[in-house]
């Protein structure tokens, strides 16, 4: 459960931080990250939105996964517009089994995106 936490609490920092970034965006690729936003379905963190008889795992697995689509979509419409750059960190994400290593390696890819959120921030 504590994962379950820290990933929401990533979410939640996330969500604060792109917000901030997005006033500065040029208009097209803030036209990218709209389309792109309006696309995705957030992770639900709320486990009493699950069925009851689901397994913490399933439900585990299913908010890292939505929690790496959101980042890598995102990722590609803001910083670069080919899915070449973006395609060999979705491929070693994929060849992860272990699902808490799954889980901490979306947490590393969500705080290096909040690191060039604020790079990006402070040379405003």
């Amino acid at each position: 459960m504590s994962e379950v936490f820290e990933l929401k609490n990533i979410w939640f920092l996330y969500n604060k931080k792109i917000n901030s970034v997005l006033v500065i965006l040029p208009q097209e690729i803030l036209n990218r990250y709209d389309m792109v936003a309006k696309s995705l379905q957030p992770p639900t963190f709320d486990m009493g939105k699950y069925p009851t008889d689901a397994k913490f795992i399933d439900i585990f697995d299913e908010i890292t996964f939505k929690m790496a689509q959101y980042y890598f979509s995102v990722f590609q419409a803001i910083f670069s517009k080919d899915n070449e750059s973006v395609r060999p960190m979705i491929s070693d994400y994929l060849k992860i089994q272990d699902p808490i290593h799954r889980s901490r390696k979306i947490i590393s890819y969500f705080e290096e995106l909040h690191g060039i959120i604020d790079k990006k921030l402070f040379y405003v």
